[in-house]
Formats: C-alpha cells, sequence, structure tokens
C-alpha cells in the first residue's frame, strides 16, 4: 500500500509539470487573460508610437517611448494577474519554483539597470565644478561637450548654449540650428588658433567654455563624442593633434580641477583686439 502511494504520488509530481505546459484549458485562459490585460496597452502603445512619428518626423527618441509604455503595461499585467496564472500551478512545490526562476530571470534581465555606465552616470563627479559655475554672474552663458552639460546646468543654474538633452530634431529648422551649434562646440574644443574659439563670443555670448580633459584623451581616441555629427566631427578634426585649449593660455583659465577646465571667453590674441559678442553679428565662419 506504501509502495502504490509512493509511485502514485511520483508520478503526480512528474506529471503536475506536464499538466501545467499541455493542459489546452489553462493555455487558453493563459492567452485570454494575457490578450484581455496587456492587448488595450498594445492597442494604446501603437497609434501614440505611431503619432509619434507622424507629428515629429525626424524626432531621434520616438522609438524609446514604446517600449518603455509595453514595460509599464506589462507591469500592470504581472501585477493583476501573476498570482491567478501560478494558482493554476497544482503543487506548492511547483508555484515556489515558477516565482524562484521568474525572479531569478528579472534580476538576470536588468542586472545591470543601476550600475553606472552608458545610460546613468554618477553626477557627483561635476559637484565641485557647478558650484563655481554657480557664483559667476547672472549673466553668463555656457558652452561645452553637450554630454557634460546636462548635469552642469542643473547643478550649477546657468544656461548653456546646447545641452545633450536637448539635442531632438523636431523641425527641420531646429535640426539645422542644433547641427550648426554642435559643430561650432567641437570646432572650439578642437581649435588649433583662437578665431573658432571667440567666434562663440562673438556669434552666440558665450562667456564660458567648459573643457573636459578626457575630450583630448579617451573620447578622441574613441571617436565618441556622443552626438549623431560624430563621423563630421571626426572629418574636421583630420589628423591634427596639436589642440590650442588642450593646453590653454594660463591666464585665461579661471577653474582646473584636473577633470575639467573653465575658460574665460573671449581669449587674448597677441596683436589683435577683442571682438565683443555682437547679437546681429553673421560670420561667415558656417
Amino acid at each position: 500500500m506504501v509502495a502504490m502511494n509512493s509511485s502514485h504520488l511520483a508520478s503526480e509530481v512528474v506529471t503536475v509539470p506536464e499538466r501545467w505546459l499541455f493542459d489546452r484549458g489553462i493555455i487558453r485562459r493563459t492567452v485570454l487573460l494575457f490578450v484581455l490585460c496587456f492587448g488595450p496597452g498594445i492597442g494604446v502603445a501603437i497609434p501614440l508610437h505611431w503619432q509619434a512619428l507622424t507629428t515629429f518626423g525626424v524626432y531621434d527618441h520616438d522609438h524609446r517611448q514604446s517600449p518603455y509604455a509595453v514595460i509599464v503595461f506589462l507591469v500592470f499585467w504581472q501585477s493583476a494577474n501573476l498570482d491567478r496564472m501560478i494558482a493554476h500551478i497544482a503543487r506548492r512545490m511547483w508555484r515556489v519554483a515558477a516565482m524562484a526562476l521568474l525572479v531569478a530571470v528579472l534580476v538576470f534581465s536588468y542586472r545591470n539597470t543601476f550600475i553606472i555606465g552608458d545610460t546613468l552616470r554618477n553626477a557627483s563627479i561635476f559637484t565641485p565644478l557647478s558650484r563655481f559655475l554657480s557664483t559667476l554672474p547672472a549673466d553668463t552663458l555656457l558652452a561645452g561637450p553637450p554630454r557634460d552639460l546636462d548635469d552642469i546646468v542643473i547643478q550649477s543654474c546657468k544656461p548653456a548654449m546646447i545641452a545633450y538633452l536637448l539635442d531632438h530634431r523636431w523641425y527641420i529648422d531646429l535640426t539645422k540650428e542644433l547641427h550648426t551649434r554642435y559643430i561650432a562646440i567641437f570646432d572650439e574644443i578642437y581649435a588649433s588658433d583662437p578665431e573658432p574659439i571667440n567666434l562663440l563670443h562673438a556669434q552666440y555670448g558665450v562667456t564660458h567654455l567648459l573643457i573636459s580633459r578626457s575630450c583630448y584623451g579617451k573620447i578622441l581616441k574613441l571617436h565618441r563624442f556622443y552626438s549623431r555629427y560624430d563621423e563630421e566631427v571626426m572629418q574636421r578634426i583630420g589628423k591634427r593633434r596639436n589642440f590650442l585649449l588642450q593646453h590653454p593660455p594660463t591666464k585665461s583659465i579661471i577653474y582646473d580641477d584636473g577633470h575639467f577646465l573653465v575658460i574665460k571667453l573671449p581669449l587674448e590674441v597677441p596683436g589683435q583686439g577683442i571682438q565683443l559678442y555682437d547679437p546681429f553679428y553673421i560670420p561667415g565662419y558656417f
């Protein structure tokens, strides 16, 4: 009798996952739950995604919004229906195993989400610089690597000529202006003479330049400037490796923490006068 019960128990243990996986009624109910709960999310996300494409045309980040929306709806679906799906598993042991497997998959899938990397950065590295910039006059206008300025403009409460997160191509005229400003910024960073640098002051009214020393190291070596114009920037740099701001005039430096430099504009050029900011100045530079 005991042997029969043990055999029957072993048979049940083996067949439980098989029934859960292959029972058509359970599959139909699971699919129905998924369609009813997750289907409306898909139905909303797709039209909104299409509207973004139609409205903004060449909007740079449209492809990110639909996946984000789908994930949100998936979270709602899981929170509302996961327990109902798990309840279909007859044995407690298999329910625990299924939950453990789900947790393991989630941990593995999002293992790098909160690690400082390409999408998340430790913005505290900008804190000393931002504190200094916050003491500058109210009419200060910053320029520098757009990627770094994302955090700096927030921490220092100072405006910038352009920041990386503001580089969205909503309209044709805006796209042209963003391209012009990006190229002007990188022409300034990798200039061999003061002219492109002082043109930022003359044309845009830039009062202070931010220079990251990594611009002349890893960033230049990897050809990665965090812009869609990386290839064009490298073409403009060419084989030049002698850059004025890599070792700027000492008297123009007002801040240096070993990682970042702040340079006061305009640069004084021996034998030349200083070209002051003129809002109506139209250079033939671009």
